[in-house]
């Protein structure tokens, strides 16, 4: 995710201290600095595209400013706000970030405050390994496809469809989703809060011996990984004996 940083436009985050955790899942990134200013942190080094990536907007509870001549403008706004303070000791954030993390409730912020994990697009690009598309459009290419076509493929019933795994993956149609741990979403999407989803697997597939099928539409889909089967002919004629998930 690093870039090059030195360009006309500089960004910084502000954010409360008490959020620190929420910043977990940017720990390692070497070209990031960290400072704390009283009861506020800054974080500074984003480039211009890496500010607007799922993993910086998924951040909550922070003030995105774009830096000019040492004032601050909100992001948006055409007039600044306030100076950066002065004197602020920056240092990695690796630092200033735990590694390990006190367990928090994920729906609890206040009285009020909730947050909802869900698929928004994402900026970044993904290696698509996983096809959910219909039983008769599988059917009609393996009938032609050769033993060696196939063999790399697993798959397994969900609902009506086929869900595929595999590369390289089967040129039918259908639609595309990429494997992040032990969940399946949906191409081009990521979640909006992606330091949450580990919290959520732990939730939704404590014994880590499913996958979590997570479409465009949010609706998601618990599959056991023992349900997945290698891709053969024969494989395929016993489809409808197999119950559907």
């Amino acid at each position: 995710m690093a870039e090059n940083s030195t360009k006309s436009v500089s960004y910084l985050i502000e954010m409360q201290a008490v959020h620190i955790t929420d910043l977990a899942h940017i720990r390692h990134y070497e070209h990031l600095r960290i400072a704390q200013d009283g009861n506020s942190l800054w974080i500074k080094g984003f480039g211009q595209n890496e500010i607007h990536s799922t993993e910086i907007q998924s951040i909550p509870f922070k003030t995105i400013y774009v830096l000019k001549e040492q004032q601050l403008y909100p992001q948006g706004a055409l007039l600044p706000v306030k100076k950066i303070p002065s004197a602020l000791m920056w240092v990695a954030m690796e630092r200033m970030i735990p590694v390990e993390l006190p367990a928090y409730n994920n729906n609890y912020f206040g009285l009020n405050q909730k947050i909802k994990l869900e698929l928004v697009p994402s900026l970044n690009e993904h290696e698509i390994n996983a096809l959910l598309t219909s039983i008769e459009n599988l059917k009609q290419f393996a009938e032609s496809a050769s033993a060696a076509r196939l063999a790399p493929i697993s798959y397994c019933l969900v609902g009506n469809k086929a869900l595929l795994l595999g590369k390289p993956l089967l040129p039918i149609l259908g639609d595309s989703f990429w494997i992040k741990g032990n969940f399946i979403l949906a191409a081009g999407c990521d979640f909006n809060y992606p330091a949450l989803s580990i919290t959520t697997n732990e939730k939704l597939n404590a014994t880590g011996f499913n996958y979590i099928l997570w479409s465009k539409d949010n609706t998601c889909t618990v599959i056991a990984k023992s349900a997945f089967t290698k891709l053969t002919r024969g494989s395929l004629k016993l489809t409808a004996q197999k119950p559907m998930l």
